[in-house]
């Protein structure tokens, strides 16, 4: 066998005693101990849930972290180019020494090994997941029908809700709006609270702050009549803007091309998340003919082509024209800041855009 350097072993010795390398010996050890039960010991905090008609979803919650769910599935699909990676920086770290064939192949079947583990962890929750699309494809009617969606802030237990309750044959639109509105009431709105502090660290949401918080101010107090008129001209603004920067100038080309940007980067749950927000956003826009233009014509048209009253609709031109005088409900300004909360998520995948753009750059 060739001798290695004094240089070579040192080398060697750095790397074994790395925080790298001795993270990763952790993480391998960690993996063994957990095969076969990880996935059991899974949990989601308890929630509380004032209604009595949402306590059977409890056992149900209990299956799924979303954490796990959404950490694994990117660590699964890059761990072949990081092996490589690695073991390219391994061999670039002792280029100086001469290491033996069993030493490199010891090493990549540690990686190998690391991997399959993680793979036969991953197989349990790829089959809930699957199991999950074909349900949010079953329950996506009762959603639009409801007129509401999974918005980014949307809490995954309203998933699990309606999912068992799905199940048990007892999912209406009714509850969908009731299960809604009480999880964004809970806490006082600490959930709408949370969102929308979120929103403030892009520009186009931080200006419009002094607005949306009143608004948030009136929705809390109950003042529906209040807080839905100062939505609605922010939905438009937000909308203009981020069809990119605002060319069209119009609401409704403007909103159609959010609403293609959005669908193009939907993911799991697009039939709870999605395509109902994008069903209620061509009813916020829709035009009416002038002969419709009047209360009892547009109330006609709304139970004709939506086949729900305008009092369930959000109508940018029927409410700030004053055609439609009965718009104010909690439903109704909740759906106005989820409007808001689905379009920000535009910002952050903007945002990602350009990080990715500019890190190499930075990098160079």
């Amino acid at each position: 066998m060739a001798s290695i350097s004094s240089s070579g072993i040192k080398q060697l010795t750095e790397l074994m005693n790395s925080a790298a390398f001795s993270g990763l010996t952790r993480s391998l050890e960690q993996y063994r101990q957990l095969q076969g039960t990880w996935v059991a010991q899974l949990t989601v905090p308890p929630v509380v849930i004032d209604t009595e008609w949402l306590r059977p979803t409890l056992d149900l919650a209990r299956q799924l972290q979303e954490t796990a769910v959404v950490s694994l599935q990117p660590m699964l699909d890059d761990w072949q180019s990081q092996q490589r990676d690695i073991l390219a920086a391994v061999q670039q770290q002792l280029e100086g020494a001469q290491i033996t064939a069993s030493s490199i192949r010891a090493l990549n079947e540690t990686f190998t090994e690391l991997a399959s583990v993680i793979r036969r962890a991953w197989e349990p929750l790829h089959a809930l997941l699957q199991q999950a699309q074909l349900e949010a494809d079953e329950i996506e009617p009762v959603f639009s029908q409801a007129g509401f969606w999974l918005s980014p802030s949307t809490p995954y237990r309203v998933f699990v809700a309606t999912r068992s309750l799905h199940r048990n044959g007892r999912l209406t639109p009714d509850i969908v709006k009731r299960i809604m509105v009480a999880v964004y009431r809970k806490d006082n709105g600490g959930t709408i609270r949370e969102m929308i502090a979120d929103w403030y660290a892009d520009e186009r949401f931080a200006r419009r702050r002094h607005i949306l918080d009143a608004a948030l101010n009136a929705h809390l107090a109950g003042d529906y009549v209040l807080s839905i008129p100062a939505l609605l001209p922010q939905i438009e603004g937000v909308v203009i803007e981020f069809a990119e920067g605002g060319r069209y100038g119009q609401l409704e080309p403007a909103a159609k091309e959010v609403v293609r940007m959005i669908l193009e980067k939907s993911g799991w749950l697009t039939p709870i998340s999605s395509t109902p927000f994008e069903k209620e956003m061509r009813k916020f826009y829709a035009g009416t003919r002038q002969e419709e233009f009047s209360p009892g014509p547009f109330r006609e048209k709304a139970l004709r082509d939506w086949n729900r009253p305008p009092s369930e609709i959000l109508n940018r031109h029927a409410i700030l024209h004053g055609v439609d005088v009965d718009y104010a409900s909690e439903e109704n300004s909740l759906r106005a800041f989820l409007f808001l909360d689905t379009l920000h998520l535009l910002a952050d995948q903007q945002s990602e855009t350009k990080r990715s753009e500019v890190g190499p750059l930075a990098r160079d």
